[in-house]
């Protein structure tokens, strides 16, 4: 077919053709990905199609009115520039070269080696309907701009051809009727910073209205924007979108794929496009959306964009997610429950089994450690609804309390107990890998001086959900009551009083209690019950009344209002901080030794790549990429609870003093926003002032005097 049409008055189509013959068919869906992202963010409608048996594919584009020739001679230079610096290696620009015989296969064609060129995404309704309708011209600029932001050559020849000035369509949209469905106008897509109240909606393709072909769809609704969104209440965000919202990109990843994810993943959560709006002002606790706030341009860096664009951009993006999201078949109901029930079941086992285990096997020195990690594996295993759950060691302490070291030290003992066990060993040099853990079912006795078997399972267990509210999620109530627990064990005040003094003070969760009472559920002799309960005291987080019984003072916000006056204050965010630092190190020196490794004729990307810092004789200088990635990663990567913005370490060795524990001998942390609950280990804090040192001491050496030449930075896992 050919593209240019004479009664049109010039080329409204623009396919993109990428051809499999010299690079692959991966390299070609590759490239096909990445026209068809650029084109979404500037709101063209794509429709990618593979073109034959040889794993080439077609990407094709229309525009509501004839393109410029000088729009397109703009493209054709772009597109060519984008394959000589091996971004779009696939691309072939011949149909595009001759204005009067230039044509390219149409969807349903044959192919010259067999088979033909059918849709990738779309039915034939869609396509139709998206390719005759086609988008503004204006997009297709935007478009450009786009490419030769990727191109890296904003001042170069490729950019000869940039329009003086935009057209106006783009602010004032037009009703236009869709051909291949009725007669009714559809409302042309607003790119406006805002809609009226009461305005209509986008129009949904067929394939969303109509539903995926499996089941009903998911249902669209409006706001009072006339912004679309899932029908239903809010919920909360999947773990995966918000670690993706939360996590911090490096300079040479897809900002483009990493936002659209998060946008897909809050649409299915039930946001609305003003909550979107909402995170996307905060960009030290979002950085997953910097797409929308900045661009790509040269060498990998980004440039922001202005806020009608980051407007306009945002609600281009957002039909998109939507449209995505309502396409997915909606989960059958109870279709993820023998899972989950599995998952609670064997967490029920286990915190039965704990029970059974006795105070005694808990309130030896290293029984609090031991205890809080099983509790962070029965939070994730319910959490995630499966009883096998990856956990590194760094998440492991954030969410128990303690340092990677002793966690690491605390899994090794309840593997060796018999309490959990290691589905897959890791090979050697694997290790960055998380371990998969898994409950035991039986173990063979080490012989170790303080060994104690675990409490064996049971063979039948108990289902957990019993007595719960219909419609409630198999394991709610557990993973409720453990994140509680876990939430008050990840405190910082614990690292002053101890830890076995969380242990009697979690004991009065369950309501006022005396001191020998205490003493027999703990496990510990009463002297060190009563020493316990006056260091509590004296934080003020338990009193006791004229019975004699010991509680916990009445109201919230009294553990937090404890550990901001302890001199301990702040170790959790340095601990969280520490652990985003070792991991985003340990990544760059993998993707240094994967360089290396690559033939020089196979290298690709070497503008945007981050080489490794490196001593004057060669060797890796792996202080000074630490320094390097804490100061990349910023206060985004950093927990809310726990800044230190004085840049100093906490006195080693200070006692605690009953007396007066408001007023430490060494100055207090003090936050620049204090939260209301204990720390949380997954929140963004404040980035220590201008020209002070990161709260984490730059680490010259290994422990065991390791060699540089040979070995990279510690292992974050």
């Amino acid at each position: 077919m050919h593209l240019t049409a004479t009664r049109l008055g010039g080329q409204r189509l623009l396919p993109w053709d990428l051809d499999a013959s010299r690079y692959g068919a991966g390299a070609a869906r590759s490239d096909a990905l990445t026209v068809a992202r650029i084109a979404a963010f500037a709101g063209i409608w794509a429709v990618p199609v593979r073109s034959g048996p040889g794993g080439g594919r077609h990407v094709w584009l229309a525009a509501e009115e004839p393109l410029p020739r000088a729009l397109v001679e703009r493209l054709t230079a772009l597109a060519r520039e984008l394959k000589a610096r091996g971004v779009l290696r696939t691309v072939d620009v011949t149909p595009w070269t001759n204005p009067a015989t230039g044509g390219m296969r149409v969807p349903g064609s044959a192919h010259r080696l067999g088979g033909y060129a059918e849709l990738a995404e779309h039915g034939v309704e869609d396509a139709i309907g998206l390719l005759s309708t086609g988008s503004p011209v204006a997009s297709f600029h935007e478009f450009a701009d786009h490419l030769e932001a990727l191109a890296g050559a904003p001042g170069g020849p490729v950019a000869s051809h940039r329009p003086a000035a935009r057209p106006a369509e783009r602010t004032r949209p037009q009703e236009r009727t869709r051909p291949g469905t009725d007669a009714r106008p559809v409302p042309a897509r607003r790119y406006g910073p805002a809609r009226r109240p009461g305005a209509a909606s986008p129009a949904l393709p067929p394939s969303v209205r109509q539903g995926p072909a499996a089941g009903a769809p998911r249902p669209v609704c409006a706001d009072a924007d006339g912004m679309p969104h899932l029908r239903g209440d809010r919920r909360t965000p999947a773990a995966g979108t918000w670690l993706r919202l939360r996590t911090p990109l490096a300079p040479e990843a897809d900002h483009s794929a990493v936002c659209f994810s998060v946008l897909l993943g809050l649409a299915l959560a039930g946001y609305r496009h003003a909550d979107v709006a909402a995170l996307l002002r905060s960009p030290q606790d979002t950085p997953g959306l910097e797409a929308l706030r900045t661009e790509r341009g040269a060498g990998g860096a980004r440039h922001p964009r202005t806020a009608d664009a980051t407007a306009r951009l945002l609600e281009r993006q957002w039909l998109h997610a939507v449209h995505r999201a309502a396409r997915l078949p909606a989960p059958a109901p109870g279709a993820a429950a023998p899972a989950r029930r599995e998952a609670a079941a064997a967490v029920a086992d286990l915190l039965d089994r704990i029970e059974e285990a006795g105070p005694q096997r808990w309130s030896r020195p290293s029984g609090p450690a031991d205890l809080a990690v099983l509790r962070s594996w029965a939070l994730l295993a319910v959490t995630a609804g499966s009883p096998r759950v990856d956990l590194d060691v760094r998440r492991a302490g954030q969410l128990s309390g303690y340092s990677h070291q002793t966690a690491n030290a605390a899994i090794h003992r309840l593997i060796d107990d018999g309490w959990l066990r290691e589905e897959v060993p890791a090979a050697p040099g694997r290790r960055q890998h998380a371990r998969t853990l898994a409950l035991a079912g039986a173990h063979r006795c080490t012989g170790r001086p303080h060994h104690t078997c675990a409490v064996a399972p049971r063979s039948a267990p108990h289902p957990p959900t019993q007595g719960t509210a219909p419609g409630t999620a198999p394991g709610h109530a557990l993973g409720r009551a453990l994140r509680g627990v876990q939430r008050e064990a990840a405190s910082d005040l614990w690292s002053e009083l101890g830890h076995h003094c969380f242990r009697t003070y979690a004991q009065l969760r369950n309501g006022a209690c005396t001191s020998g009472r205490l003493a027999q559920r703990t496990g510990y002799v009463p002297a060190t019950v009563r020493r316990h309960l006056r260091r509590l005291a004296a934080c003020g987080l338990v009193e006791r009344d004229g019975r004699g019984r010991w509680a916990r003072v009445a109201g919230r916000g009294a553990l937090a209002r404890a550990a901001r006056a302890s001199s301990c204050h702040g170790r959790g965010a340095r601990r969280a901080a520490r652990a985003a630092r070792d991991v985003a190190v340990y990544r760059r020196w993998l993707e240094e030794r994967r360089w290396l490794r690559t033939p020089r004729r196979d290298r690709r990307g070497a503008e945007s790549r981050r080489p490794y810092p490196r001593l004057p004789d060669g060797r890796p200088d792996h202080a000074r990429a630490r320094s390097e990635e804490a100061a990349r990663l910023g206060p985004a990567a950093l927990p809310v609870a726990g800044s230190d913005t004085s840049g100093e370490r906490p006195p080693v060795g200070r006692r605690f003093t009953p007396g007066n524990p408001a007023a430490p001998t060494a100055p207090a942390r003090r936050l620049t926003s204090p939260p209301a609950e204990p720390a949380a280990p997954d929140a963004p804090v404040a980035a220590p002032p201008a020209g002070q040192p990161p709260p984490w001491p730059p680490r010259t050496s290994g422990r065991s005097g390791r060699s540089r030449r040979s070995r990279g930075p510690a292992d974050p896992c």
